[in-house]
């Protein structure tokens, strides 16, 4: 059998993708050591099925793999294809050549295929067998093999010589016959296991087959009851339908009957809801009426606590100013002297004031021809600026604003004398004014002792009302405590009487008998010397250390009762007691 090519890529030191064609006749590898001689031989023997690493001068399946090198990445699968040349039909398949793949990934996943078509390891092995290649044939023999071909015991020479001869091919199908005949044995084996299991089972599945047949029978007698029960339920359900509907015609005719009653009290009612709604306007204006009596009261009660609260005020401030008065008399007398005095001052400041109010005047003049030549100024120079957009709006700007001058001036003239008689106007009015302020501070006084004692009132108030509120609070907060403590107390009160009545805490016997006497399966009284104590609080650590394990002991009233609650413990088997 002639080989035509090998393909290597990522297979131990071949990274790249090498293609080693094998011509007619002899060809040869020939290099120096570790150049890679031995690592193609061990790609035929990889790719014809090899699965020892060892034959493969590894350890693992996937040391086969290019590992890397300092200057290169290691790569993820290794891939060897071996094509033949089967023109002479060595090979059993309708192909002149045929190319074996195997492929492996550092995943430890593998791949077998023939013509690029998915195969098993099996069908590469027997495609080869009875050809001199394959797993194992004597065409691939290493230079450490020699040594053992030529010193082999007869019986490895005869392997080789079957192999050579043919053989090798017929004596596995019988391995293979063998193997699938004594599995088939095995099956035999199982299958007779199951019958003779099942002959047990035969009897008791009669059996039940009789009671299946018997019970089929049962259920279609059950159908047929229960058919003959459904007719016989049905007739019934016609023959009250029948009555239903007599006593559906008798319910229609009194249903008439009630809805003229109905129509009538319908009509009753909507005169009523009538009536009604009148009553209820004549009462919303009696409520109104009655809001407003209410509002009127609370106002005038309100008022006349105020005029109480004024009057009372008044009084007082009347006493003050009596005070008040006789002092202000002594200050008037020393007043009226004062302006005795001052009165010959006056006629001379009077006539000062003559001349500043005639000075005050032409100032007056003067400021009036100011502003009048402020706003001329403001004028011509918005004027000037229109000036720029339009000469024509400019010049009759200019125009508008002389002639608005014009008559200003001419309007100053009685304006100044209308302002001198103001000025006297105002003198006289300032003197009532002053006069006005004078009882305005006097009501402004009194207004504001009211009003600081309203402040005062309101503040005491106020005091009262957080006072009110913060005891309120407090006592809200009291409760809540009060409320928590006591449902504290509820739940430990409850934890400890279940406590004490599941007896917690005493020994196994003497909880069993107060138990048993409790579901009064003992007959007799039985008390524990615990509950029989009331000891005073200083005194019970020392009572409970001088009584030690003695405060579980039971007390009977009688010796029979004691020993009753012994033979109880003994037959149940419940623990021990001291009586």
């Amino acid at each position: 059998m002639q080989l035509k090519k090998l393909n290597l890529l990522g297979f131990k030191t071949f990274a790249d993708k090498t293609e080693i064609h094998i011509d007619q006749g002899m060809t040869a590898i020939v290099g120096p050591n570790g150049s890679g001689k031995s690592n193609i031989v061990d790609a035929l023997l990889w790719v014809l099925g090899e699965q020892n690493p060892r034959m493969l001068r590894g350890n693992s399946a996937q040391d086969v793999i290019f590992n890397g090198t300092d200057k290169r990445k290691p790569l993820g699968m290794a891939e060897v294809k071996l094509t033949v040349d089967n023109s002479d039909g060595t090979l059993p398949v309708k192909f002149n050549e045929v190319t074996i793949t195997r492929r492996v990934y550092r995943s430890g996943e593998s791949n077998y295929l023939i013509n690029n078509t998915q195969c098993r390891l099996k069908d590469i092995v027997e495609l080869f067998l009875d050809t001199g290649v394959g797993k194992g044939a004597y065409a691939f023999v290493s230079q450490s093999e020699i040594d053992a071909v030529l010193s082999a015991k007869p019986e490895d020479r005869r392997e080789l010589f079957e192999e050579a001869a043919g053989i090798k091919k017929y004596r596995m199908k019988k391995r293979e016959a063998l193997r699938k005949l004594e599995n088939a044995e095995a099956n035999l084996e199982r299958v007779r296991d199951i019958l003779n299991e099942l002959e047990e089972q035969r009897e008791p599945m009669e059996q039940q087959a009789m009671t299946a047949r018997r019970y089929l029978l049962l259920q279609e007698r059950l159908h047929e009851i229960e058919v003959g029960l459904l007719v016989a339920e049905l007739q019934k359900a016609d023959y009250e339908l029948f009555a239903g509907k007599q006593e559906r015609g008798e319910d229609q005719e009194a249903l008439l009957t009630i809805d003229a009653e109905l129509e009538t009290l319908e009509a009753q009612s909507a005169e009523l809801t009538e009536r009604n709604a009148v009553i209820e306007v004549e009462l919303e204006v009696v409520r109104q009426n009655r809001q407003s009596a209410n509002s009127h009261a609370e106002r005038t009660e309100s008022q006349l606590n105020l005029m109480i609260e004024r009057n009372r005020i008044a009084t007082q401030s009347q006493e003050e100013l009596i005070v008040e008065l006789t002092a202000m008399s002594q200050r008037i007398e020393a007043i009226r002297r004062q302006i005795a005095t001052e009165k010959s001052t006056q006629n001379e400041t009077e006539a000062e004031e003559s001349e500043r109010r005639q000075e005050w005047a032409a100032q007056r003049g003067v400021l009036t021809e100011l502003e009048t030549a402020v706003q001329t100024s403001a004028k011509q120079a918005d004027a000037r600026q229109a000036e720029r957009v339009r000469f024509a709006q400019e010049r009759a700007g200019r125009e508008a604003a002389l002639r608005g001058a014009q008559e200003r001036l001419n309007e100053a003239t009685p304006r100044s004398e209308r302002l001198a008689r103001d000025i006297s106007e105002l003198s006289n009015s300032l003197i009532e004014a002053q006069e006005r302020e004078t009882d305005s501070k006097l009501k402004k006084e009194e207004r504001q002792g009211e009003r600081s004692l309203l402040i005062q009132l309101r503040t005491e108030k106020e005091s009262l009302y957080q006072e009110t509120q913060n005891a309120i609070l407090n006592d809200r907060q009291a409760l809540d405590s009060a409320r928590r403590t006591l449902a504290e107390q509820s739940a430990r009160l409850s934890t400890l009487t279940e406590l004490q009545e599941n007896h917690e805490g005493f020994y196994q016997g003497v909880r069993a008998v107060l138990q048993a006497e409790k579901r009064k399966q003992i007959s007799g009284h039985f008390r524990a010397v615990v509950d029989l104590l009331t000891v005073p609080e200083a005194y019970r650590v020392a009572v409970e250390v001088a009584l030690g394990g003695s405060l579980q002991d039971i007390v009977t009233e009688t010796e029979a009762e004691a020993k009753a609650g012994i033979e109880w413990l003994k037959r149940n088997r419940a623990g021990r007691a001291t009586f």
